[in-house]
């Protein structure tokens, strides 16, 4: 990493611990500083400030000449709390110092910090618990910027991070196969409302925890890291190893959990970091480290093991702090690029930028097309052969069924299920990688996906089979929304029923209604007694303000045979809406399915989603040029122009 060269002040903080305690409507923060002073012969006046609040501190000898010890505390009566992004505002209250020695006075910049409380519940029930408000955690596992580096300067970080939290998530695990990150990014995650999960650097190895010399060399690593997620408030979680126990229980071996080294670095990480939370190992809980109704769990029965979707819900998951192990198709523009630079869809400098797990026969490309084979009842291989851009197109629809699926099952507050890291945020390279970024930050069709499922303001449809289809609604922000709740049935393009309820939804609460008593009668909308001769092909539900749609969802139930496709009556129309944007609106007359915008260099709001018969989806595309687009469906069986109005 960087290293620079500064010259040395003559007052300089070697080490500041400052913890920002959140007590009832107020809070306290705890000063200690370690100062260097140069030539003093006395002990310096050292005063803390923070909000306009002042405090001298209490000033001692360090232990070696020319040091001093500054310690107090500043207790302030009205404090506002810090939230994860999705959840709440994130004031950060600057905190400086004065030094004064022979009269001079040193200003002493002592960094930002927030007020918040947080738990993280048991292992038989574990959930992240911020200000004594439950967080359904959703996030991702962190990929470095530039991974060949392994730095990046701030604006870089901002970006990258700015992603996860447009997406709707709020926590960032940062691997113990990864590398620790620098002040920018936690001071960053602070700024933007991200918890980190930060696992010590120890994965899937015995470590020789009774050797003195090791020993003694994690304590000064430990140390190091302690100094840099203190007294921040999205510092979460500290993760003693990642996969240490699962690599003995896998083998068959029976588990010390006391002899894990991350059992054995608990105080020295605890001490220091009052408010984090402490987790030994990861997996853990359950009859094996491995199982996943107890405990943290690393869940890839969808993904990697290849389950049906409903082994998500069967297995009871508390907590995935690794799951949805996929290979993510990218964009249009990144894939073209491919195919210019002379590779081809599943050729082995393809497939170079696919996960593969050590070892296995199979990669996760391959568990991609299971889905594709078991979610539109087709072939992917012989699709690939005749029709490549139509096999990217069913790999990229598939996959953004799975983690609507997955996470809207899970976001569901009687599902028992508290958090979901998905297992990379980003892709090292080129090609179909595990991230919903590619390589080069460019949003691929699952990220938003993901942002749609889990928006802090969000509408989630339920398959509750025989019982129904339910309609979850989801206001984790700070503030009551919503007025009118629109749900209507489609068989074909005919409109079957409309009817509308009241809803309006509490600040950081959820509301639940069933489809069918909504509308008022049954229509067998889950298509689960399939006695009729014409059942649904959709359901739709939009969540009004006044006359705006704050969320809407679309339900298709189950696939009476392969997907085909056909005229859909697609349709765009794009206005200028400032100098960069264009407010771009898809219409289609039947069920349009995973609706993708070909349009190169351009960023969009939204991608992948569906549109019911007769309805309508805006997408904001921000581009520095003309806009020039194609919009195209799953399901339809031709692009269509995307036409520009005057402006």
């Amino acid at each position: 990493r960087p290293v620079t060269l500064r010259a040395v002040e003559s007052v300089e903080v070697e080490q500041a611990a400052i913890d920002a305690v959140a007590i009832d409507s107020g809070g306290r923060v705890d000063v200690d500083l370690l100062l260097s002073i140069d030539a003093a012969s006395v002990a310096p006046e050292v005063v803390a400030s923070i909000d306009g609040n002042d405090i001298a501190l209490k000033v001692s000898a360090g232990e070696r000449p020319g040091t001093f010890r500054a310690r107090g505390s500043i207790d302030l009566d009205s404090v506002r709390r810090w939230w994860p992004a999705t959840h709440g505002d994130q004031p950060l209250y600057a905190v400086s110092a004065t030094c004064v020695v022979a009269s001079v006075e040193t200003p002493l910049d002592l960094g930002r910090v927030g007020f918040r409380t947080l738990t993280i519940g048991s292992l038989d029930a574990p959930e992240i618990v911020v200000n004594d408000h439950a967080v359904f955690a959703r996030g991702v596992c962190w990929v470095p910027v530039d991974p060949a580096r392994l730095s990046a300067d701030r604006e870089a970080l901002r970006a990258a991070l700015a992603q996860y939290r447009d997406a709707g998530l709020n926590v960032i695990r940062v691997t113990g196969t990864g590398v620790y990150e620098s002040a920018d990014f936690h001071d960053l995650c602070d700024e933007l409302g991200l918890l980190v999960w930060q696992d010590l650097m120890f994965a899937r190895m015995d470590y020789p925890v009774d050797d003195p010399d090791f020993a003694a060399n994690v304590a000064l690593e430990v140390a190091e890291v302690a100094a840099r997620l203190r007294g921040r408030p999205s510092t979460a979680i500290v993760c003693g190893g990642s996969e240490v126990a699962q690599q003995v229980a896998m083998v068959g071996r029976e588990i010390d959990m006391t002899s894990l080294i991350g059992a054995r670095l608990e105080k020295q990480v605890t001490t220091p970091l009052p408010g984090v939370a402490y987790v030994t190992d990861t997996p853990v809980g359950g009859t094996h480290p491995f199982t996943v109704d107890s405990g943290f769990a690393h869940y890839f029965g969808v993904g990697g093991y290849r389950r049906p979707l409903s082994d998500a819900r069967l297995c009871g998951v508390r907590f995935a702090s690794e799951c949805l192990a996929f290979s993510h198709v990218p964009g249009d523009e990144a894939v073209e690029q491919f195919l210019l630079g002379g590779g081809a869809v599943g050729d082995p400098y393809w497939r170079r930028g696919v996960p593969r797990d050590r070892g296995a026969s199979w990669d996760f490309e391959d568990v991609r097309d299971h889905y594709v084979r078991e979610l539109y009842g087709v072939d992917p291989s012989v699709i690939r052969g005749i029709d490549p851009d139509w096999y990217l197109d069913l790999g990229r629809g598939a996959v953004g069924v799975a983690i609507a699926d997955v996470l809207g099952g899970w976001r569901r507050p009687d599902s028992g299920c508290a958090g979901a890291i998905i297992l990379e945020g980003r892709d090292c390279r080129a090609g179909a990688g595990p991230g919903p970024v590619d390589h080069r930050g460019r949003l691929k069709p699952s990220y938003h996906a993901l942002r749609r499922v889990l928006a802090p303001v969000a509408l989630v449809m339920s398959d509750e089979g025989m019982n129904g289809l339910d309609i979850w609604a989801f206001n984790d922000g700070g503030e009551p929304v919503g007025d009118t709740l629109v749900v209507r049935a489609f068989s074909a393009e005919a409109l079957v029923a409309e009817e509308r309820a009241d809803l309006r939804v509490d600040a950081r609460a959820s509301a639940k209604l069933r489809a069918e008593a909504v509308l008022g009668t049954f229509l067998d909308v889950t298509d689960a007694y399939r006695f009729g001769a014409s059942p649904l092909h959709a359901v739709s539900a939009h969540w009004l303000e006044g006359d705006r749609t704050i969320a809407r969802a679309v339900f298709r139930p189950r696939r009476r045979g392969p997907l085909t496709r056909h005229d859909l009556g697609l349709g765009a129309r794009a206005r200028r809406v400032s100098e960069h944007e264009f407010s771009i609106e898809v219409t289609a007359e039947r069920l349009a399915e995973c609706v993708l915008i070909e349009s190169a260099g351009t960023v969009l709001s939204d991608e992948g989603f569906d549109i019911e018969p007769g309805g309508s989806h805006t997408v904001i595309a921000r581009t520095e040029g003309p806009l020039r687009a194609r919009v195209r469906a799953l399901n339809a069986d031709r692009a269509v122009s995307v036409t520009v109005l005057d402006d």
